[in-house]
């Protein structure tokens, strides 16, 4: 089968009177060049840019990957502007960016080829926060258990525990939350120490006073 050149027939104001050659052209498999007459793939775009427009008010502009495996789209929100990462299998959007985000406040390699680079707040919703510590009810190990499992086991009870390597797959803000909630218990063993503490001091000053 012969390559077909479709070489577009419309005039242009201000131009020779016809598109360049190769505007668009198909070849002999299917695939469609637009600038360029030895497109590589189903659509080969040389030295100009892909626009989708949607004019239909409250219609997504769409493009969308289909695999056996499944599909995603990507899609900007009529409404909001948003470009999103969807798959119509499964409710809700899983990855977004606002119009007017920023400049550079996500960047993946760019500081390091393994750095994820965040330039601005990491806004985390719905976290447990290790307040229970403090509720009625709570089962605080006492100071000598807390140790005893410490010294044990290498770590502390609520923080995950590390690999023979001492490195481990970590829960960002779950190992934070642990964090905060050994914090929290070191908080309240300080607490307990001052008290005893105050309470010797006490009871010395009561014994040295009898003694005079």
């Amino acid at each position: 089968m012969k390559k077909l050149n479709l070489v577009l027939g419309m005039m242009l104001a201000g131009a020779a009177g016809m598109a360049a050659a190769d505007s668009l052209y198909i070849n002999a498999t299917g695939d469609v060049g637009v600038g360029t007459n030895a497109p590589t793939q189903k659509l080969h775009v040389l030295d100009g840019n892909l626009k989708v427009e949607q004019t239909a008010a409250g219609v997504a502009g769409r493009i969308e990957f289909t695999t056996a495996a499944g599909t995603w789209q990507i899609n900007q929100n009529a409404n909001t502007g948003r470009l999103t990462f969807v798959n119509p299998a499964y409710p809700g959007s899983p990855f977004k960016f606002q119009p007017g985000a920023q400049d550079n406040l996500f960047r993946v390699g760019v500081v390091a080829a393994d750095t994820v680079d965040i330039n601005g707040k990491l806004v985390v919703n719905n976290v447990q926060i290790a307040d229970y510590v403090f509720a009625e009810g709570y089962n605080l190990p006492t100071i000598e258990e807390q140790a005893a499992f410490m010294f044990e086991n290498h770590h502390l009870p609520a923080v995950q525990k590390g690999d023979k390597n001492m490195k481990a797959n970590i829960d960002v803000m779950g190992n934070q939350m642990a964090m905060l909630e050994e914090l929290e218990k070191a908080h309240i063993y300080i607490t307990q120490l001052n008290e005893a503490i105050k309470e010797m001091k006490s009871e010395l000053a009561e014994i040295k006073a009898a003694a005079k």
